[in-house]
């Protein structure tokens, strides 16, 4: 995660919000998502996240440069939503 808050430093003020980031593994937010049922689509099997929250998304609301993730890891899952 270090890395990944180094980087983001990099970017400029105009690209912040712009960004999207795809990542194999889901992170435990789409649990979460699916949880609240804000979401739109289908969900075919449980979301397959790591058994540690990494602090992905901490990292995206403090960094303000991603505005959309995606994930493939869970092969039979096809939904999004906004958390």
């Amino acid at each position: 995660m270090e890395w990944f808050r180094t980087e983001h430093l990099k970017i400029t003020d105009a690209s912040k919000g712009k960004g999207f980031l795809f990542i194999h593994i889901p992170i435990d937010e789409y649990i979460e998502l699916y949880n609240d049922g804000n979401y739109v689509g289908m969900k075919d099997e449980d979301v397959s996240c790591g058994s540690v929250n990494t602090g992905v998304y901490s990292s995206l609301i403090e960094q303000k440069t991603v505005e959309w993730v995606s994930c493939g890891h869970d092969h039979n899952n096809d939904y999004h939503g906004e958390y």
